[in-house]
């Protein structure tokens, strides 16, 4: 029968009854619903599930109402109750408590009241829980507040007959987070829960002994609180208090009844009022009086106690607290999160009243920051003020009256005055704005008894910088602070003794200042001595010109120095006060002598405009500055040059920067040599920072220009020093053989050898010529090339030095060195395309040669390579070829190509991702191509909906597209079209990464859905490079392909890092670029770029910039013949230069661009050239034009400091009214050319200039200079294609020898060519179409796509008559069909609409020219206008199976939907193809794969359990990338390994993973979340691979090979990299910050569920510091075994983890751990045989190998020895000494463990014991063995003995005889354990003993 079934009819039964009580019987089955439910509870237990039964899961939450569900249970038998057992449980609990959590309440009786509440369930909590109430009945409702999906619950309800309640134990718990302050009231101190079972007369509390442990003297009043089965503290159930006034206290409680189960109570303290600082409280539970009587709790002391710590915060009312001695006065925080004090409008009071009769009350306040504005209309003024006595009726002290004020306070101490003592503080934080409040104050309130003002102590701080100027004065070197105390009298400092060091030569002038009570120095500040005349020792004793009057609290004083003006450079100025004087009396000072000292340098402070240039003696130096000095900040605007030179030839300047704060655009420029140059040797800013630099230039001269902009910050501080110059010179040459042992035959730029050059040397440069290469074997290699990557030390085939053919190979170039270091040059070869394989080539470098002389290499090195075979031709992709999907057909190229190979893709549909890797052989030679069959992009479609990048260490560098160029060079994709499926967040399409040089996309069809915000962006074919030197993906191609949608439509660019080298020759050419989301063409670091042929098209983005070209480019630029047409829904731009820098001899082109911009938006544009560092770019014959109505759109915006820009020969028309030019800058164009272009615009006024409009053309003129241009309106042939319709003045040109074509190839005039893009011809050229179109696409039942594409501009007319109809003519066509302009070689797309379905049609078109004529008519095949009905995708289902160990799985597909034929395919765990009867030999998870007839693809994956003897899961039968893990983000919610199932959890949608998860990756270190799964290991036990990792709610692990359960022998487990790391160095959230500390722990608890349902549990720390002796604390980061066998047989495992490492949210040390090889077995080695007689002792220890640390080593005995072994073994934990004790004759195993920091060696010792045979102890009458140097030594009293010395193994080692008191020796005995038997007449005497 189907219960389910069943179930949902009785359900839909019910619920037609408006009382739904179950009278007809008692169901076996109930799950809650939304109906509320009685059921009648009879004999036979009832099964009690959630809304989904035992399979499904449980109803989420729909909408914002939480589903509350309930239903109650009734006892059939009115003697009985109701109880109901949980065994399961997976419900959700989140972080924000009820919200957005389950949870499951049983409350006793029919009503869910509050006060019935007996349980709450949630996560994975079980229980049992009974009803106590008279009825018998329980009511469980179900809160659901979860959107998500969860398992639910699994219960038995059943009847009970009530029995006695009786008190099964007390769980006592100290209370011990935080301190307690004297009176305060309410202090929790401890709880404790008292368990009760059975339900029948419940009992009662009466009363309840307490203990303080002797801290009564702190503690004024005690009271008991119940919160019943609660375990969180609450004070609304008092039940009874009492005074304390001894050690034991009793407290008398009203009668609370108790239920079955848990009973919370809690005690708490009010603190004496004279309570002292540092002293303790604590409490002990000594016994509790129950109405069953007196119970003694022998528990009840647990560790622990709370800390009185005196601090008393400002809170609102008013407030009067006791002093007893002292106590720390602070504003009350708003929050825990924030430093403010809180906000209020009401004024709170505090009066402190002294403790201590003859004392009153001061205040000294160590911080104060209280909100008081300076203007009264602005701001707050809060209300603060001190005054004397107990009210402010009293004295006033002090108030807050100014701003100054408001952040120091009192600066003094304030006492009170009254006769009472008292002080009373008054505050009135005036404003409800936490932005209006300061940090409050913190002060010392104390008692006091008056007093003289006497000296208290001496503070001295060194307050000298680190380097001053030769000849300043009132050099500031050490304050010093003259502390007093008490209230009466004065105190004068008469002077000082001061010690000056090694600072007497140095100075003429010392200063003593009095500062007052602060340490800076202000304009308060006076001179109090002057000394001139220092005498002849290094102490002065220094009078003061008048004493010094002292006041309470701080008098600050300072030292200060003169230098004179020839004082020696490096003179150290510092001193120490040893005494102060105060006339009388005189006090030394001992800690007068702060650290530091100030050392005189020369400086040079720049001044603006050219400097006097300074002279640096040999060997000397100076500091030097910006303009600001060492203080002071730099201006703004600032331009200065200095040049710096040494004294004497052979010396040159050194800059080393101390100090670097160059910000913003400022920049420092140096010059090697005297002068300032064209362009800087080197420049440096923000980034790069100067650091260290020598001269290069051989006289040893540095100049240095420094400009900053409108940013002006703390500038620079370098030391300019005079250093003896080397020329720069080559030190050594080194080679290394790099290139792999096997090869493939055509390989290029193959990189044999690395030679690096080092140099040494400070001025001049070395120019490399020739490198001398012996090929040994050389019969194979082409071509010999040198590359030069300067002193990156990563190749890269981008700088060639220099090339051969011809052997002797001597490869010529230059390269020239000009800095000391390491240079590094490439070796390569090309190998010949008809090598063998086995044939072989070898390098070696004979020499280099440079401008200097000729090296020969340290070392003779010869690199040598072999051909191996490789793989070329033709793999065939597609459902009825070999190769089913295109990524199978690139992983057969694994093993290398050795020839041109094309992946040739059949027509199909293809979800996939597609990665293609770096792949050996890869060259200019061997190609490889991956193309649709046809070259049609539209037969085969790439596509797939899987990306999931999880975390990631670099998240960057891990992102990939639907289509991945992974490390693939020379290598082309064309004719496919490739998307994303739905609303996938993929960063990319097409994706280039890792070092992909030399790959093209041509004629490819790429797209997404359109974005425009970066969450979502989506770059359609993009590249990423890593920061690192040499990592560019180089020459990167994409021609001839539509890419449309996305946010970006093609991305290139490298590294941005400014030191490193660019990535260069991209090129994007002749592609369609439609509705781009925020660009079309982005080109971000891509140096010698090219972007020609393009059209760019966007109607649809509302981003606001949007970009058609975006680039910042160096070099060889060329932006030529694009077409764009942009009308989007926000502001726009058709050409967007960051920066291009070229070079002056070969210029940056923006030539013969098309660029028409309709827009509303006046931020719109047509060129626009941001960076004024753009230098040599020409701009010629470019037609823009602007139409809409953008009053302030320009056409080209320039800034007005670029430099050697040239604009000409260009047509520029705004329609728009805007501008034609718009200049940025204050300085004048001088650097831009203008000349012969044609300029209009409909606007007011023609240009502007930084805020400057110029009306007309001639104003204009006037600043521009612009020359030969004309001022009118062009007329077009057509709006979007703007050919000129009249030539006239637009011919007034010259010929450029950088534009002799026009936008379409077209040849220009050579004398006269036509302004603009188009060339102006009167010749009528009738477009025709391009082979291939029209053609028919995206067929509907009432539409169809027609495409066209000429090879001409023009215009197209598209006619769509029915088949059976006539064919029109051209006139026909021409008149009723749709026009649309046509640009040569553009694909259009139009679409047809209103056709009638299961019509056959023919599309007509008729070409028009751009001056008339038209072509013939061209027809499309016939089509039926009937949508094509869509593939199947098939589906595919298989079934799990249960199998005994050792038969075949038989594994079972079934297959539905989709079309025959069906290729199918197994995969085992680990993707190991299998067969359908294979024989597993542990449970696993098997995947079948299948591709139908049209290549579309299903699959489905089904278990295989193995039933029988348990096997170890080691987890290897799981399949990871390399370095990487699995979460369960794709997975099934468990995964099979051995003999067990290991549930997951995961929540994509919060990216949260928790239970079983498993890793590879090796690293151990932890910098961030994406970190997470690595082990502190970094391989699984045993070097294996795969290992778990598991975060416990509660990780679930499943028996499966018995239905009962089943032992499990233990498991090897450590912290994974982030628990060791937070254990280590802290996890930052802990109320305790910092790593592990004394007493910390963390803690796995293993818990075991048995088939009864009962637990056992075993407990293992993974790090404890609790013991005494620090050697002993550790934290794991080995793998260590954890015994299980203790749990006995159980169906499954689960985790919990605990630690001290908390915050008020719980545990905070990461809930982590790692596992490996779950009923694994135990790593044992075998330890010495020992042979035993009854009540023997014997020392084991030399079995183990401990550590040498001082960490304590404990030995165990770690597994029971079996039934059958009689005699008794022991051991002694310290010793490691095993005491045999036994009577039989026995041979056994003992396995003892030795533990030592965390880690246990195991040790299995064979044991025989052997009876018969007596022994005697060492002090034995008749004989002494013992072992002396190695040998064993026996010395018997018997007149004639036998000496007989065995192995353990039973071997006869040594034999000896000897008479009465003559010793015998075994000599030479190797170290172990042996047996020695004395034969002395009758008598045998056997001793084990170790030799060591």
């Amino acid at each position: 029968m189907n219960t389910k079934l069943l179930l949902v009819s009785l359900s839909m039964a019910l619920s037609a009854i408006s009382m739904p009580v179950m009278a007809q019987g008692t169901p076996t089955e109930v799950k809650i619903s939304d109906t509320k439910q009685t059921i009648t509870v009879g004999d036979n237990s009832i099964n009690f599930y959630d809304e989904g039964g035992p399979t499904g899961p449980a109803t989420p939450r729909e909408g914002e109402a939480k589903r509350v569900s309930e239903i109650t249970f009734v006892p059939e038998n009115p003697a009985k109750k109701v109880m109901v057992n949980f065994t399961k449980m997976d419900i959700f609990l989140s972080s924000l408590g009820e919200q957005n959590s389950q949870f499951v309440k049983v409350y006793s009786g029919k009503e869910a009241k509050k006060e019935n509440l007996l349980k709450s369930f949630t996560k994975n909590e079980t229980g049992l829980v009974r009803s106590t109430a008279d009825d018998g009945a329980l009511t469980i409702v179900f809160e659901n507040d979860f959107r998500g999906s969860r398992d639910g619950w699994e219960a038995v309800v059943s009847q009970f007959t009530p029995q006695q309640m009786v008190v099964s134990g007390f769980d006592v718990k100290q209370f011990t987070k935080g301190t307690v302050c004297a009176d305060d009231k309410g202090q929790q101190i401890l709880s404790f829960n008292i368990k009760a079972t059975e339900t029948l007369n419940p009992l009662t509390t009466t009363s309840f002994k307490f203990k303080t442990n002797g801290t009564h003297a702190e503690i004024a009043h005690a009271t008991l609180y119940s919160t019943r089965m609660s375990d969180a503290f609450s004070t609304t159930k008092k039940i009874g208090e009492v005074d304390v006034n001894g050690d034991e206290f009793e407290i008398a409680t009203e009668a609370v009844t108790l239920f079955e189960g848990d009973n919370w109570f809690w005690l708490t303290y009010d603190i004496s009022e004279m309570a002292e600082e540092g002293k303790k409280v604590d409490a002990v539970l000594v016994s509790a009086t129950l109405s069953d009587g007196a119970h003694e709790v022998a528990n009840g002391n647990p560790i622990g106690d709370r800390t009185i710590k005196n601090i008393v915060e400002f809170v609102q009312g008013n407030n009067t607290k006791k002093v007893n001695n002292k106590l720390t006065f602070k504003t009350k925080n708003a929050n825990e999160y924030t430093t403010r004090y809180e906000a209020s409008t009401e004024e709170r009071t505090m009066t402190f009243l002294p403790a201590n009769a003859g004392k009153k009350i001061m205040i000294d306040f160590s911080k104060f920051d209280i909100m008081y504005s300076k203007r009264k209309d602005v701001g707050v003024r809060a209300k603060f003020a001190v005054y004397s006595g107990s009210d402010k009726n009293g004295k006033l002290l002090w108030k807050l009256d100014n701003a100054d004020a408001s952040k120091v306070g009192p600066k003094k101490i304030l006492r009170s005055e009254a006769e009472d003592g008292a002080l009373t503080i008054a505050f009135n934080p005036e404003t409800y704005a936490s932005s209006y409040t300061g940090d409050g104050f913190v002060a010392e309130v104390s008692e006091f008894v008056s007093t003289p003002l006497s000296f208290k102590e001496s503070v001295v701080n060194q307050v000298s910088k680190d380097v001053a100027s030769v000849g300043t004065a009132d050099i500031d070197i050490i304050s010093f602070n003259v502390k007093a105390e008490g209230d009466q009298g004065e105190l004068k400092l008469n002077g000082i003794t001061l010690d000056l060091k090694e600072s007497k030569n140095a100075i003429n002038k010392i200063s003593i200042l009095s500062t007052g009570d602060a340490e800076e120095v202000s304009s308060t500040a006076k001179t109090v001595a002057t000394v001139t005349e220092f005498g002849a020792n290094n102490t002065l004793d220094i009078t003061f010109a008048e004493p010094l009057s002292l006041v309470e609290g701080n008098n600050w004083l300072r030292v200060r120095y003169d230098s004179k003006n020839d004082a020696a450079a490096e003179s150290k100025l510092d001193a120490a006060i040893t005494a102060l004087n105060f006339g009388a009396t005189s006090q030394n000072i001992t800690n007068g002598n702060p650290e530091g000292e100030c050392v005189l340098k020369n400086i040079v402070i720049l001044q603006s405009g050219v400097n006097a240039k300074k002279v640096i003696a040999n060997g000397g130096s100076l500091m030097f500055y910006d303009d600001g000095g060492a203080e002071g900040n730099e201006s703004k605007n600032f331009d200065g040059t200095i040049t710096f030179e040494p004294v004497s030839p052979g010396y040159g300047i050194k800059l080393v920067a101390k100090e670097w704060y160059v910000a913003g655009r400022n920049k420092m420029s140096i010059y090697y040599g005297g002068e300032k140059k064209d362009k800087a040797d080197m420049e440096y800013g923000r980034s790069p920072e100067l650091k260290e630099l020598i001269t290069k230039s051989a006289d040893g001269k540095i100049t240095v220009n420094y400009k900053t902009t409108t940013y002006a910050g703390k500038g620079f501080a370098i030391e300019v020093s005079s250093v003896r110059l080397s020329e720069l010179a080559v030190t050594s040459v080194k080679t290394e053989s790099i290139v792999a042992e096997k090869n493939m035959k055509g390989a290029t730029d193959l990189a044999m050898m690395r030679v690096d050059v080092e140099t040494a040397g400070d001025y001049g440069t070395v120019e490399v010529k020739n490198f001398a290469v012996t090929a040994t074997d050389g019969a194979i290699v082409k071509n010999v090339k040198v590359y030069a990557t300067g002193q990156e030390k990563e190749f890269s085939p981008v700088n060639l030095f220099g090339q051969t053919t011809t052997s002797p190979y001597e490869v010529t170039g230059s390269y020239v060195m000009n800095d000391r270091g390491t240079y590094h040059f490439w070796i390569t070869y090309d190998l010949s395309t008809t090598a063998n394989v086995g044939d072989k080539a070898s390098a070696s470098l004979a020499s280099i040669t440079t401008n200097i002389k000729t090296e020969t290499p340290a070392a003779a090195v010869t690199a040598t390579t072999t051909i191996q075979k490789g793989i070329s031709g033709t793999l065939e992709v597609g459902a009825d070829k070999e190769h089913k999907t295109i990524q199978s057909a690139i992983n057969a190229l694994k093993t290398g190509i050795d020839g041109p190979v094309t992946i040739s893709i059949q027509p199909g549909d293809y979800k996939e991702n597609v990665f293609v890797p770096a792949i050996d052989g890869m060259s200019e030679n061997n190609t490889l191509l991956i193309t649709s069959s046809t070259g049609n992009y539209s037969d085969v479609k790439i596509h797939n909906n899987d990306f999931n990048l999880g975390y990631s260490e670099d998240k960057m560098a891990n992102e990939h597209g639907v289509f991945t160029f992974d490390g693939a060079t020379y290598t082309t994709l064309r004719g496919v079209d490739v998307t994303i499926d739905g609303s996938v967040k993929y960063p990319s399409v097409v994706h280039v990464r890792n070092q992909s040089r030399n790959v093209t996309v041509e004629n490819c069809y790429i797209h997404a859905r359109m974005t425009t915000d970066y969450q979502n962006k989506i770059v359609l074919v993009n590249m990423y490079s890593r920061n690192e030197a040499n990592k560019n993906n180089d020459n990167f191609t994409l021609k001839g392909s539509i890419l449309e949608g996305g946010q970006q439509g093609v991305k290139l660019g490298g590294t941005s890092f400014v030191a490193l080298p660019k990535q260069f020759g991209g090129k994007v050419l002749n592609n369609t670029f439609k509705n781009n989301g925020n660009f079309a063409i982005y080109a971000m670091n891509e140096d010698n770029v090219e972007i020609i042929g393009n059209t760019i098209i966007n109607t649809e983005s509302d981003y606001k910039n949007f970009k058609a070209i975006d680039v910042t480019s160096n070099g060889l630029v060329k932006i030529e013949q694009n077409k764009i047409n942009l009308k989007t829904k926000n502001y726009s731009g058709g050409i967007n230069i960051r920066t291009i820098i070229a070079d002056a001899t070969t210029p940056a082109t923006i030539v013969n661009n098309s660029i028409i911009n309709e827009s509303n938006s006046n931020d719109s544009y047509g060129i626009i050239v941001d960076n004024k560092e753009t230098s040599n770019v020409n701009f010629a014959h470019n037609t823009l034009v602007f139409r809409g109505a953008a009053k302030m759109g320009k056409l080209i915006q320039l800034p007005a400091d670029a430099n050697n820009i040239v604009i000409t020969q260009n047509i520029l028309q705004n329609e728009a009214e805007g501008y034609v030019y718009s200049l940025v800058g204050k300085n004048s164009p001088d650097a831009i050319k203008f000349l012969k272009n044609n300029l209009y615009t409909t606007g007011e006024s023609f240009a502007i200039k930084s805020g400057t409009k110029y009306a007309t053309f001639d104003d204009w003129k006037d600043v521009s200079k612009e020359a030969d241009s004309y001022n009118e309106k062009v007329e077009f042939l057509d709006a979007d294609v703007l050919e000129p319709k009249t030539v006239g003045h637009l011919v007034n040109t010259v010929l450029l020898n950088y534009a002799t074509k026009d936008i379409n190839n077209k040849e220009r005039n050579a004398n006269h060519p036509t302004m603009g893009a188009y060339e102006f011809s009167t010749e009528v050229v009738i477009p025709k179409s391009v082979v291939g179109y029209p053609e028919i696409a995206n067929i509907t039942d009432n539409s169809v796509d027609v495409k066209v594409k000429a090879d001409e501009n023009g215009k197209v007319y598209i006619l769509i008559k029915k088949q059976s109809e006539a064919a029109p003519t051209v006139d026909e066509v021409v008149r009723d069909g749709k026009s649309v302009s046509v640009s040569k070689d553009t694909e259009v797309i139009e679409t047809i609409n209103n056709l009638t379905k299961d019509e056959t049609y023919v599309a007509y078109i008729v070409y028009e020219g751009t001056r008339g004529g038209q072509s013939s008519v061209e027809s499309t095949q016939p089509f039926t206008v009937t949508k094509p009905a869509p593939i199947p995708e098939p589906v595919v289902t298989a079934t799990n199976i249960t199998i005994n160990a050792g038969e075949p799985a038989n594994l079972t597909a079934t297959v539905t939907s989709g079309t025959e034929p069906y290729t199918i395919t197994w995969y085992n765990g680990k993707r190991q193809k299998v067969e359908t009867n294979v024989v597993p030999t542990e449970c696993d998870q098997y995947t079948v794969e299948v591709v139908d007839k049209n290549g579309k693809t299903a699959s489905a994956v089904c278990d295989v359990i193995v039933k029988g003897e348990s096997v170890t899961a080691t987890l290897e039968n799981l399949f990871l990338e390399n370095e990487s893990h699995w979460t369960g983000a794709k997975g099934t919610g468990y995964f099979l390994s051995g003999s067990y199932k290991f549930h997951n959890g995961a929540n994509l949608e919060y990216n949260y993973f928790y239970d079983c998860m498993y890793s590879n990756e090796t690293a151990t270190s932890y910098s961030g979340l994406q970190d997470m799964w690595r082990g502190s290991v970094g391989k699984g036990y045993d070097n294996s691979e795969n290992y778990g990792v598991v975060y416990p709610s509660p990780g679930k692990i499943d028996v499966l090979n018995k239905d009962n359960g089943d032992i499990i022998r233990g498991f090897y487990v450590t912290n994974t990299a982030w628990a060791y790391n937070a254990i280590k160095n802290g996890d930052g959230i802990s109320d305790v910050a910092g790593g592990f500390q004394k007493g910390d722990y963390f803690k796995l608890i293993i818990k075991g569920l048995k088939a009864d349902g009962t637990e056992s549990q075993v407990e293992y720390y993974l790090a404890d510091y609790r013991s005494e002796n620090e050697a002993d604390h550790y934290a794991l980061n080995s793998w260590q075994w954890v015994d299980l066998k203790a749990l006995g047989e159980v169906k499954s495992v689960s985790f919990k983890m605990e630690g001290t490492k908390k915050n008020k949210w719980g545990l905070t040390t990461p809930a982590y751990f790692a596992f490996d090889n779950f009923n694994g077995v135990r790593n044992e080695k075998e330890g010495t045989t020992i042979s035993a007689k009854n009540n023997q002792t014997i020392d084991i220890s030399s079995n183990f190998t401990p550590d040498g640390s001082n960490a304590t080593v404990k030995y165990s005995i770690a597994e029971i020895l079996p039934n059958t072994v009689k005699t008794e073994v022991s051991i002694n934990e310290a010793t490691g000494e095993l005491t045999i004790k036994g009577n039989n004759n026995e041979e056994f195993t003992v396995v003892v463990g030795m533990t030592q920091a965390g880690k246990t060696e195991y040790v299995r010792i064979p044991v025989k014991v052997a009876t018969g045979i007596s022994t005697f102890a060492e002090d034995s009458n008749d004989a002494t063995i013992s072992v002396q140097n190695g040998e064993i030594v026996v010395n018997g009293k018997a007149n004639d003995y036998t000496v007989e010395v065995y192995s353990t193994s039973g071997m006869l080692v040594g034999k000896a005889t000897a008479t009465a008191n003559n010793a015998v020796r075994i000599p030479s005995t190797s170290k172990g354990l042996y047996v020695v038997k004395v034969v002395m007449g009758n008598q045998k005497i056997t001793k084990s003993v170790l030799v060591k």
